[in-house]
């Protein structure tokens, strides 16, 4: 049976835990995507064959303070998926969204996590599936709206598509609302994506906004900064945080009558 090494989800709340911000997941709301396949790996330094397999499980979590409510709790897969040869057939990628609905304070607000497709393929190209994807995306929200009612709308994610002009961002946006960023930042491109996968670039040689704060036109963002694009944030070591910056915002949600 396979053995977990590397739950990052554990890890990033006990890195929380350390500094004293109590987090949990949402249960309901986490998207189980798409797992690789196992890729053989050498198991030591004089090995001469792989004898072990590595695999990657990825998952979409929305996680919270535990002085945050979460009800109503959701997820859905997408329907637009590319499968990708592997090994004489194909391997299908799944993608999805998790969403639900937080109370803090006197404000409720739905909130909604998904991470789009982030290739293409000979004869199809990645942002026409994002563009689908989106469709899936904000058709789901509105049939939620219709089922529990409307309330305020949060999304975020790594949307994979360019920033202010790539097609499935502008149906994003037009299906949302407002951009935490541009709103703060008026004129600044605000880079988030991407750096090496072996996270040591020298530089910050990042190239394009993907990871988004968007939010209805009745919630007010108040700050918006990105993080882990200062050398500054590397590790002692010389390792970035990830390979994407990190968009944080202040936002402000009418209270409920």
């Amino acid at each position: 049976n396979p053995t977990v090494a590397y739950d990052f989800l554990d890890l990033l709340l006990d890195a929380l835990a350390e500094r004293g911000a109590d987090y949990r997941e949402v249960a309901g709301a986490t998207a189980a995507n798409f797992s690789s396949p196992p890729i053989p790996y050498l198991a030591g330094p004089t090995a001469t064959f792989p004898t072990r397999a590595v695999r990657l499980a990825d998952r979409d979590v929305i996680i919270v303070r535990d002085d945050v409510a979460a009800t109503n709790a959701r997820t859905g897969t997408y329907e637009n998926i590319i499968s990708f040869p592997f090994n004489g057939s194909l391997l299908p990628v799944a993608r999805g969204w998790g969403s639900a609905d937080l109370t803090v304070g006197k404000a409720t607000f739905r909130f909604v996590n998904s991470h789009l497709e982030a290739f293409g393929i000979p004869g199809l190209d990645g942002e026409q599936v994002r563009v689908a994807q989106v469709g899936e995306l904000l058709a789901a929200q509105g049939a939620l709206a219709a089922e529990l009612g409307e309330l305020p709308m949060v999304y975020v994610g790594d949307y994979n598509s360019r920033a202010p002009d790539a097609p499935a961002y502008t149906r994003l946006l037009a299906g949302v609302g407002a951009d935490a960023w541009p709103r703060n930042h008026p004129g600044d491109p605000g880079y988030t994506c991407c750096l090496g996968a072996t996270l040591t670039d020298p530089d910050n040689p990042l190239t394009s906004r993907i990871d988004l704060v968007l939010h209805s036109r009745d919630v007010k963002a108040a700050r918006a900064h990105i993080v882990g694009d200062d050398p500054a944030d590397m590790t002692a070591s010389g390792l970035w945080p990830s390979d994407h910056a990190g968009v944080v915002a202040r936002l402000v949600v009418p209270a409920r009558r």
